[in-house]
């Protein structure tokens, strides 16, 4: 999963980011750079998403997945938008992916103390 996240990340970054490195791509290339991101994204989503659900209380799991659902759409991004440029926000917000990954490793290590009282 972390791998995927990370994949997910280089991706689109290199996709609209080439031209900054001094690499010229063409409409179809960076197209297919784009799509191919598309369906690494839809891979994972729903893992992620469940890695989140699972870590919020029963009590305001509504909430959370409400919370989880706005801030994956826009609300980052248009914010790193209007701050720098939509280029540059296309290019560093999937560095976002990275933190997904670290992220998803998360309740493997700090949810194992609670997988006895699971079990009861």
């Amino acid at each position: 999963m972390g791998a995927l996240c990370a994949l997910s990340a280089v991706v689109p970054s290199f996709a609209f980011g080439a031209p900054r490195l001094g690499v010229a791509l063409g409409i179809q290339a960076q197209f297919g750079l784009i799509a191919l991101d598309g369906f690494i994204v839809a891979c994972i989503s729903g893992a992620v998403t469940a890695v989140a659900i699972e870590l919020v209380h029963p009590d305001i799991r509504s909430t959370g997945a409400s919370v989880l659902s706005l801030f994956q759409t826009s609300v980052i991004a248009g914010w790193v938008s209007d701050a720098w440029s939509p280029e540059t926000a296309l290019t560093v917000m999937p560095a976002f992916g990275l933190l997904a990954g670290g992220d998803t490793r998360l309740p493997r290590g700090h949810r194992l103390g609670d997988a006895p009282a699971c079990r009861k």
